[in-house]
């Protein structure tokens, strides 16, 4: 059921797919920046996993009524000395951030020698977590702040090119302004019509699979949900 739920949320399941490259090179000991709920796929990669969230975290997102942080500070004053871990990993973190530049710098900061940094952005998607939403990166502005923090860039994903976008957001659209679904209320513009569910379903499957389809016989990658980058200090 989780994987049919992923199917239809192209974001998420981008997501999903960059969470098993970052699992390629995570190890040791990892802090989760802005962790909210750990990430399951990673717990196994890592002898350490310490997960980290802003202080009022759940006043800001209700998702976070709950969260699996080990502890609560600011991404960009890390509250951990020197080269205290070998993985740092910033999911869909940097766009909710006053500083991106600032929490690269201090993702490296903490990082040992050779340790890895990985971290997801998004590109063409729409507003969420309002209002604490302030950036959208293109793969040439994500690569200039963590190159600027010192790291070299080991890998990039894209996450889907023009058709994903497309799909994206038109799916999305009749989920989240149409029925009056989504993740918060952030995410709801109108009040829920389920009784629309019979009607719409079948117009949200068909607009997905068009667009996956079309995405892999006609990839273009200037248009883009987002990015995963890998690097190393």
């Amino acid at each position: 059921m989780n994987k049919l739920i992923r199917w239809f949320n192209i974001v998420d399941s981008n997501n999903n797919r960059f969470l098993t490259e970052i699992g390629a090179y995570v190890n040791g000991v990892m802090l989760d920046i802005g962790c909210g709920y750990k990430q399951e796929a990673l717990k196994e990669k890592v002898r350490s996993y310490i997960g980290l969230e802003y202080p009022p975290a759940r006043k800001v997102n209700e998702r976070l009524s709950h969260t699996d942080a080990d502890i609560f500070g600011d991404a960009l004053y890390l509250p951990f000395k020197n080269g205290a871990f070998d993985s740092v990993i910033a999911l869909s973190l940097l766009e909710h951030l006053r500083s991106p530049q600032r929490a690269a710098e201090e993702s490296y900061r903490v990082l040992k020698k050779g340790g890895v940094f990985c971290l997801t952005v998004p590109f063409l998607q729409k507003l969420h977590t309002q209002p604490y939403d302030f950036f959208r990166f293109t793969i040439y502005g994500i690569r200039h702040i963590v190159e600027s923090a010192g790291f070299t860039i080991v890998k990039t994903s894209n996450g889907g090119g023009m058709w994903k976008v497309f799909g994206a957001r038109l799916a999305g659209y009749l989920y989240s302004d149409i029925l009056g679904l989504g993740y918060g209320p952030d995410d709801r513009s109108v009040k829920p019509k389920i009784y629309l569910l019979p009607v719409l379903f079948p117009l949200i499957f068909i607009i997905v699979l068009l667009s996956r389809i079309l995405d892999k016989l006609h990839y273009v990658p200037k248009d883009s949900l987002g990015y995963c980058l890998v690097c190393r200090k």
